[in-house]
């Protein structure tokens, strides 16, 4: 009888630490008990963005959370097992396509003002040049002055129409080359690219960033990428950081975000 006691008793000790352990596994694993640690892992030096700066932006975006959470939900460990991998493929080539036709664009339209400026100079020198001819010639003639002044006038108006001219030719040649960069992005950005990714596969975690041009875009990527690590899903208001499109470029978490990362982690 003692001895089947004995082995009961053990049975139930045994059961009450399994149960603890499961418990202590189970409360860790829950969203927001315990900080998502992150590190930057291989970044395509086409990108152009030193690790200090990428880890810079990457700690102002999980300060987004952090801070609407009240507590530390995502930390910064160089041993993290997560890694923030920086991937240049089409979709960042595109994007700086996209930012170099916009600066092309405005150089052009500059050029286009200045042209536009000396040709209404050269308008404006020519009627007072052919006015000037006009009331000489019904005077009966210049005198010898007078025409060494048209003379010198109706040079530099003939230089002033070729420079007009030689701008025109390269604004025209100029534009027929952006047309032709402006033809070849539009057949890339007519598909739908993803500027980042969170993946959880048996792998583990990752995080993917594809696309960005400047710093706050890179930090609203990276603070949606977190949202996702830390357990969020997206939603529907284009205003939010989980939005599914990255278009508002706002980094301040809507009432959408704030509700969800409570409903996540607890008021």
């Amino acid at each position: 009888m003692t001895n089947d006691l004995g082995r009961w008793v053990i049975v139930i000790i045994v059961a009450g630490a399994s149960a603890g352990g499961l418990y202590y596994e189970y409360q860790s694993m829950r969203p927001c008990v315990r900080p998502v640690e992150y590190a930057i892992g291989a970044v395509d030096p086409r990108f152009g963005v030193s690790t200090s700066t990428l880890m810079t932006e990457a700690a102002l975006a999980g300060a987004i959370w952090n801070e609407a959470a009240g507590k530390s939900v995502l930390v910064y460990d160089p041993e993290a097992k997560m890694k923030i991998n920086f991937v240049y493929d089409e979709r960042e080539a595109n994007a700086k396509k996209g930012s170099q036709i916009t600066l092309e664009q405005d150089a052009l339209d500059a050029e286009r003002s200045r042209i536009d400026t000396l040709e209404a100079q050269f308008k404006s020198r020519q009627d007072a040049y052919n006015s000037r001819v006009k009331i000489l010639n019904a005077r009966g003639g210049a005198t010898k002055e007078e025409a060494v002044q048209l003379d010198a006038e109706k040079a530099s108006l003939q230089q002033l129409a070729s420079t007009i001219n030689s701008g025109v030719a390269s604004y025209n040649a100029a534009v027929k080359a952006l047309n032709g960069t402006v033809n070849e992005y539009n057949r890339s950005a007519g598909r739908t690219f993803e500027e980042g990714q969170y993946v959880r596969d048996s792998a583990g975690e990752r995080i993917n960033i594809f696309e960005f041009i400047g710093t706050t875009q890179l930090e609203r990527v990276l603070a949606h990428e977190f949202g996702h690590a830390i357990g969020l899903d997206h939603n529907d208001n284009p205003k939010s950081i989980m939005a599914a499109k990255n278009e508002s470029g706002n980094l301040v978490p809507t009432k959408d975000d704030l509700a969800a990362l409570a409903t996540l982690c607890g008021a």
